[in-house]
């Protein structure tokens, strides 16, 4: 398995490590702005805290005074035993009740009632000469003074009420309401600022699991190429609609259901992890189209741009076609009368063919003579262009004694077909000298072949002969032998420089038929086995059993192979492999020969192709002429085929690439 990829239960458990990752980026975030509502960033530690035991405070409040109310102090005492209550006290209050007085300039807002500005108005009750009775309490006085946390709870109805007044332990000894409050307080207060850092952390590893997540998308344990799985055959603008809509409609249910109180917020959580998660698979869903190789494929937009293009493609064959079918005069004629339609509804457009004065008169008897005086030019210059075509086509067709009519053309396409008369001439020149060097070449051919084989023939012989003789000087034989073997050579390179001759030339006869080239070439790797083993050369064929056909002459083929071969077992660096291989496309063969070079390639694949060129001077007095590529290549372009010679460094490169035909 790849490196940095995971089975089944480790996706499932990135999918699971991507929420709980998003849930402590989504709850740093929510905590976070929630302190800056309390005023974590701005007000003390000591003030939020205070601001946030009110609601505790009123509720004991109520429960003190209620219990002495009803003159159960035991409750009282057993609730502050057992809370950090340091002390509390009820306090029973008598006055004279004097009624309500109407105050103004009173404005309303969230936090209550204010005396700063506004248009309201408030009763306040006025009670003089209170007396005081403490009628209950708990703990020292003492603590009332020394509490950084105190409350004071008032009762009144008229002129009788009560007041209760509690203070806190600085040191929350006790586990209640207030310590509890207090150290989610004080943990929140110290993480004010770490929370930003751990969301960004929390993302960043949410980032990095998503990616990782996307890296295996498509990928089963152990394999190496991604796969489509059945939601990559759907059309994937259908995804993507399926997906906006998805997303409105879970946008329009969160939007209902986030002020529902505890349910609705519950829901909205829910709804957001499900969104996560379908962003997720959304996302693993897109990552598996790309890496497979479906996401082009399957899009809706590229059958509809496969169908503008062929109909596109339909009316353009169509155009081309009547254009094809229309005469250069018929174009031109065309052309102009469309040109001339377009000016007059132009004129019409602009000047609604009023003829109002004189001056207007004028106007168009100026324009109809322009019209007509273009019209005449324009079919001169078609005229005379149509003659250039027309003798331009004749000589790319091969029929250079056409002549060319001049009469109704201008001066300066006059000068141009004054040109092609004199390349066609030429062409008539060159093609006669051809022919005339062909003939030459073919004779001297035939002749040099039958002048020079004979003698040769007989120095061949009479080497022999004299290399049979019984002779005690041993230094005749040894002459004797190396007149055979050089004469022998001699021969070579005659048959093969009359057969490179004769191929160039186009004189040497060659039958194509339908062959396999597999079969020609495993014949040749057969042939040769023995000789690349004697050279320590290990030979290696790919695609030797393929059926593909080519059309080739096997004798001239059997003598490339021969050629390409041969070099190799001369020339290849001995202990390293030769490769033999056969590739295809849809319509062409390619056989290609590849080796190691024992010495520097110091030449061109051009010079190389040259006749009499080995591939470096170290080759001078070795076995061979120099004419092996020459030939092969000649044989080659005989047989409709090409060879293309490439060097990379010691690596010598030889392709051979012929049309493929049909089998049967």
């Amino acid at each position: 398995m790849k490196k940095g990829r995971f089975g089944f239960w480790g996706k499932v458990w990135a999918f699971i490590g991507e929420i709980v990752l998003s849930v402590i980026v989504g709850g740093c975030l929510v905590g976070g702005f929630c302190m800056i509502e309390e005023g974590f960033y701005n007000t003390s530690f000591y003030r939020i805290v205070e601001r946030s035991f009110s609601p505790i405070f009123e509720e004991d409040a109520r429960f003190i005074l209620g219990n002495a109310l009803a003159e159960d102090f035991s409750k009282n005492t057993n609730n502050c035993a057992t809370s950090n209550i340091a002390y509390a006290s009820v306090i029973h209050q008598v006055g004279v009740y004097e009624g309500e007085e109407e105050i103004e300039g009173y404005t309303y807002d969230e936090d209550g009632l204010r005396t700063d500005y506004g248009d309201y108005s408030v009763s306040v009750t006025t009670i003089t000469d209170i007396e005081e009775n403490e009628i209950w309490s708990y703990g020292d006085v003492a603590s009332l003074e020394s509490s950084l946390y105190t409350y004071e709870y008032c009762y009144w109805e008229e002129g009788d009420g009560y007041t209760c007044k509690i203070a806190l332990r600085n040191d929350f000894t006790e586990r209640d309401n207030y310590r509890t409050l207090y150290f989610i307080i004080r943990f929140c207060y110290d993480m004010r600022f770490g929370v930003y850092v751990i969301a960004a952390l929390a993302l960043i590893g949410w980032i990095l699991l998503y990616i990782l997540i996307l890296r295996n998308a498509g990928y089963s344990k152990g394999s190496t190429e991604a796969k489509p799985i059945f939601e990559s055959y759907i059309p994937f603008e259908i995804n993507l609609g399926l997906s906006i809509i998805l997303a409105v409609l879970g946008i329009y249910v969160l939007d209902t259901t986030v002020n529902e109180g505890l349910g609705g917020l519950i829901l909205s959580i829910v709804l957001l992890i499900l969104a996560e998660l379908y962003f997720i698979f959304w996302s693993v869903f897109l990552a598996i189209r790309i890496k497979s190789r479906f996401l082009w494929k399957t899009m809706l937009l590229r059958y509809i741009l496969i169908g503008l293009g062929k109909f596109f493609k339909w009316i353009g064959g169509l155009f081309k076609a009547a254009s094809k079918a229309m005469p250069f005069i018929g174009k031109s004629i065309f052309i102009l009368v469309a040109g001339m339609v377009l000016l007059l509804l132009s004129a019409l457009c602009i000047g609604n063919f009023r003829i109002w004065t004189p001056t207007d008169a004028f106007g168009w008897f100026m324009f109809a003579v322009l019209m007509v005086g273009i019209a005449g030019l324009f079919l001169y210059l078609s005229i005379s262009y149509a003659k250039i075509v027309k003798k331009t086509n004749d000589l790319a067709n091969g029929n250079i004694s056409e002549p060319l009519d001049k009469k109704y053309m201008l001066p300066a396409f006059k000068y141009q077909a004054d040109d092609l008369e004199k390349i066609s001439g030429g062409i008539v020149i060159s093609n006669e000298k051809r022919e005339a060097s062909e003939k030459t070449q073919s004779a001297l051919i035939t002749n040099v072949s039958h002048d020079i084989k004979t003698p040769l023939t007989s120095i061949i012989s009479y080497a022999d002969l004299i290399s049979k003789e019984d002779c005690e000087n041993t230094k005749v034989k040894e002459y004797a032998e190396v007149l055979g073997r050089q004469s022998t050579r001699l021969k070579r390179l005659l048959e093969d420089l009359i057969e490179v001759s004769k191929a160039q030339s186009g004189a040497l006869e060659v039958h194509l038929e339908p062959c396999k080239a597999a079969m020609l070439l495993s014949q040749a790797a057969g042939e040769f086995e023995e000789r690349l083993e004697e050279k320590n050369l290990d030979l290696i064929t790919k695609n030797a059993d393929s059926d593909t056909m080519i059309m080739a002459d096997p004798r001239r083929m059997w003598r490339v192979f021969d050629n390409l071969l041969g070099n190799i077992c001369k020339y290849a660096q001995s202990g390293t492999r030769v490769y033999m291989s056969l590739e295809e496309d849809e319509n062409k063969c390619r056989i290609i020969f590849k080796n190691t070079s024992a010495k520097q390639l110091d030449l061109s694949p051009e010079e190389l192709m040259a006749r009499f060129v080995r591939g470096d001077k170290s080759r001078e007095g070795a076995e061979g002429n120099g004419l092996g590529l020459s030939i092969a290549s000649s044989l080659t372009t005989l047989q409709k085929g090409t060879m293309d010679i490439s060097i990379d460094g010691d690596l010598f490169k030889v392709i051979l690439e012929f049309n493929k035909v049909a089998e049967g």
